[in-house]
């Protein structure tokens, strides 16, 4: 499992992104958006795990995975995600 910052390092590196604030007008999202996620105050919505997946050049069903992960309360539940990567 990635963790959040490692989706936004490798989105930056693979679509030659100097910093996180053009990554967020790339992603259509505010400045703050991404520095909430790499804060983890946020997480990324689905629609824009997808396109931060594609920057990345990472299966985004992977990604999706990921994500959830990260946002799931439930042990078990995060149990069942881990099991699907």
């Amino acid at each position: 499992m990635a963790s959040i910052d490692w989706y936004i390092d490798r989105a930056r590196e693979r679509a030659g992104i100097p910093s996180d604030q053009t990554l967020s007008v790339r992603l259509n999202h505010s400045r703050q958006a991404v520095s909430q996620w790499r804060t983890k105050r946020a997480w990324p919505s689905d629609e824009s795990m997808i396109a931060l997946a594609g920057l990345a050049d990472v299966d985004a069903s992977i990604a999706l995975i990921d994500l959830n992960i990260w946002r799931s309360k439930s042990e078990r539940a995060r149990e069942k995600y881990l099991g699907l990567l």
